[in-house]
């Protein structure tokens, strides 16, 4: 939900921005330093909308739905 508020008030509602980007895609396995490792789930950078084999997580239908909604401006 708070994706698409905030996704919504910028660039939907707002003529003050021009530009969107997704600053992670997929999940990713972390660097090899053991600090990394040990602070993450499975030493995986768990903040993409899809996970590490591309399957949708929960906030994927609302960014999709919400770009499709940019793209028709």
């Amino acid at each position: 939900k708070r994706q698409e508020k905030v996704i919504r008030s910028m660039f939907l509602e707002s003529d003050r921005f021009c530009g969107l980007a997704i600053w992670q895609f997929c999940d990713v396995r972390t660097g090899e330093t053991t600090r990394r490792m040990l602070g993450r789930p499975r030493g995986f950078n768990n903040k993409g909308v899809v996970d590490e084999y591309r399957r949708a997580k929960l906030a994927y239908d609302i960014v999709k739905r919400l770009f499709g909604q940019l793209s028709d401006r």
